[in-house]
């Protein structure tokens, strides 16, 4: 016999309903050759209220590619240009036609700065272009300004 429910659980039932509907998961993938980097990376968005459940890490493109799946979940991608087996453009270019239906945002963190590289990056649609090396506080004010961490513009 099925279970009867009161009108509050019913209500409570709906309402947990609603929220897992409305949730849309944030995964944020790291991807250097540099463990270091990975980890300080890390443990900026740990401290900064982001779950560690979400936080993945990758050292190439492959691995990288690897981690993303279709669905209802939105990325955040932090790469390096210079990667093992290709470079970052040519890893958004893939991401990008692999999964063309997945919301995935890119924030270039590397020691490459060079202009050309942050004009080639802002036209395929990199939200972030952060200079290798960072310190804790800039890598907090840049995240802010783009919106992944609180408190941006």
């Amino acid at each position: 016999m099925a279970k009867k429910y009161t009108l509050d659980e019913l209500e409570e039932i709906d309402q947990q309903f609603k929220e897992l509907v409305e949730m849309k998961t944030q995964y944020y993938i790291l991807v250097d050759k540099q463990l270091s980097t990975r980890k300080a990376i890390a443990n900026i968005l740990k401290n900064n209220g982001i779950e560690v459940d979400f936080i993945l890490e990758a050292s190439d493109a492959y691995e990288t590619t690897s981690k993303i799946e279709n669905g209802e979940k939105e990325y955040f991608v932090f790469t390096e240009l210079k990667l093992p087996d290709i470079d970052g453009f040519k890893l958004i270019e893939r991401i990008r036609k692999k999964f063309p239906d997945v919301s995935v945002k890119f924030i270039i963190v590397t020691s490459d700065a060079s202009k050309q590289n942050f004009v080639k990056s802002t036209k395929m649609g990199a939200i972030g272009f952060i200079k290798k090396p960072f310190s804790p506080d800039e890598m907090v004010e840049n995240l802010k300004k783009i919106g992944i961490l609180d408190g941006g513009n």
